[in-house]
This record gives structure tokens, sequence and C-alpha cells, in this order.
């Protein structure tokens, strides 16, 4: 049974039990992802660390091609399941857009701003996901989903103005929330290339492989290219282990969503995933420091409900 059908074949409420708590789990692994590598950014360049974060998620996709035959056959041009060259060059896409672009400019947003800025606009990714959707792939969007894109919106507007008013800002810290935006569109367009590729019957672990392959080699190309080159094996093995750990836990988190899918209904699941921007949040001021004022506060839960709102009325539609 896929996890799809068996999120379909059980009705759509809340429940608590063993899915609730992979749910949970995938939960907190993302958020200690964020943790982690908010840490390790502060002493490494935003433009290396992409590299390091993603070369797990890389090893385990790959691994997963060696051990299949036939995912193999989808990568020669002669074979007859062959992916197409139209499909790699949509998937070199993505790979540019959210290995390169994408996670670049989240490593910058947590340099500058941190945990609690960078993470609820980041969330809107769900949302961006589901417009681009709509206009390429002729997804349908309809108004529950609209009226949540509108509420994470105000949510991540009104984050921006609660760290603003009032005490001093740290110079720049508010360029977080742009280049968490730009992360999650890239993200999103990313998921979308992705997903053109399943639509087309391409292996979930090839269409990964071939797209974070690519833009790992991108990033190495502008690294080289603007003269950073030996941040690849100057940057601390600190800050390298910080990376890696990072890497591995959102692997973690994607093995408890797919657990978490398997054994609940897809809204548990996504309501309880949904609340790792919160727990983000919470981590990020009790053992980075960060301050969390209250319109902050107020702005993160919005920002969160609108993209529940939205994403589960998607999946109710």
């Amino acid at each position: 049974m896929t996890t799809e059908n068996a999120g379909a074949a059980r009705p759509r409420r809340l429940a608590l039990g063993r899915g609730e708590a992979w749910a949970f789990g995938g939960a907190l692994a993302y958020a200690l992802t964020n943790i982690f590598s908010r840490i390790a950014v502060v002493a490494a360049d935003p433009l290396a660390a992409p590299v390091f974060r993603l070369i797990p998620t890389l090893a385990i996709s790959w691994t997963q091609v060696g051990r299949s035959q036939a995912r193999w056959s989808g990568l020669r041009p002669s074979a007859s399941d062959f992916v197409g060259w139209r499909t790699i060059a949509i998937l070199f896409l993505g790979g540019a857009l959210g290995s390169t672009v994408g996670t670049v400019a989240f490593f910058f947003a947590l340099q500058v701003g941190g945990v609690v800025l960078t993470v609820p606009a980041l969330a809107t990714n769900i949302l961006w996901s589901a417009i681009i959707a709509a206009l390429f792939l002729k997804e349908r969007l309809n108004a529950h989903m609209i009226a949540g894109i509108i509420a994470a919106v105000l949510g991540v507007a009104l984050l921006g103005y609660g760290r603003s008013a009032g005490g001093e800002l740290a110079p720049g810290a508010l360029a977080a929330i742009p280049l968490a935006l730009v992360t999650a569109i890239s993200w999103a367009s990313a998921a979308n290339c992705t997903r053109y590729a399943l639509t087309r019957s391409v292996d979930k672990y090839l269409a990964i492989a071939i797209s974070q392959t690519f833009g790992i080699a991108l990033l190495i190309v502008v690294l080289f290219a603007s003269g950073r080159g030996a941040l690849l094996w100057t940057t601390s093995f600190s800050a390298i282990g910080l990376f890696l750990l990072a890497g591995i836990l959102s692997a973690i988190a994607l093995i408890c969503d797919a657990h978490a899918l398997s054994l609940t209904t897809v809204a548990s699941t996504l309501t309880i995933s949904g609340t790792n921007p919160v727990l983000s949040t919470i981590l990020a001021v009790l053992f980075l420091g960060e301050e969390l004022r209250p319109l902050m506060a107020v702005g993160t839960v919005l920002t969160v409900a609108g993209v529940l709102f939205a994403q589960l009325s998607k999946e109710q539609k």
C-alpha cells in the first residue's frame, strides 16, 4: 500500500498514536536541523555550507539507486525506460533552484537573522509549491488554500514588523525574511520539478540523485569561480561536522514522515509536522538566545496556521 493510499483509506481526523509519534519525531528532527545549521553557519561561509549539508541526502539517494538495476537503467539513453533528456533538464533546473539558489539563500538568512526570523518565512514553501503547481502542473487551487496563503503572508509580515518594532535591531537582520522567501520559492520550484519527473514514472531516488548532483556540482563551480574554492578543504572540521549532522537529521525527518503517513492520516501527519517552525523557534530562544517578541510569536503562529489550513484544504479537495 502506498503512503497516499494509506492516508486516503482512513478518515481525515487527528488522532494520537504511533503515526503521530513518528510525525512529531520528524518535526523535531527538522527543528534540530535548523538549530545545528544556524550554529555551524555562524563560523562558516554560506556558499560552502550547502555542499556539506547536502552530502548525506545525496549519498542516501545514490546508494538506493545503486541497489536497483531498474533505477540505473533509467540513466541509459538506450534503455526503454530512459527518463528522457527533457526530464533530466527539468531535474537539473530543480537542482539549480533548490540545492544552489535556495539552500545558499537559506544559510545567508540563518546567518543574518537567525532561526526565529528565517524558519517561519521558510514554512511558506508549501504554499508557493501549491501556487506553482496550479500554474504549471494544472493542479487545482481552491478558495480555502488561497485563504491559508493570505493568512501565512500576513503572518510573515507581522513577524517582520514585530522584530523591527522597538528595541535595537542587528544590521541586516530583517534581510532574513526576503532571503527565506527566496529559499521557500526556490525549494517549492524544485519540488515541482521533482513532481514533474515523478508523474513520468521516474523513481524518486533517481530524481533526487540527479537534481542534487547537479545542484552540488553547480555550487562547487560557483565557489571556484568566485575564488572561494579553498573553503571546501579549509572550513573547520567542527562546522563540517555540524553541517553533516544537519543533513543526517533532515534525512531522518523524511524517514519519520514516511513512517507517519503509513500509520496515520495525512491530516494528522501534516498538522504535527507543521509544528516544525514553532519547535525551531522555541529551541532557538532556549538554546541560542534568540529574541522572540510578542508580535513575532503571533506572526509565527499565524504563518503556521495559514500553511496548515492551506495544505489540509489541498489534501481534502
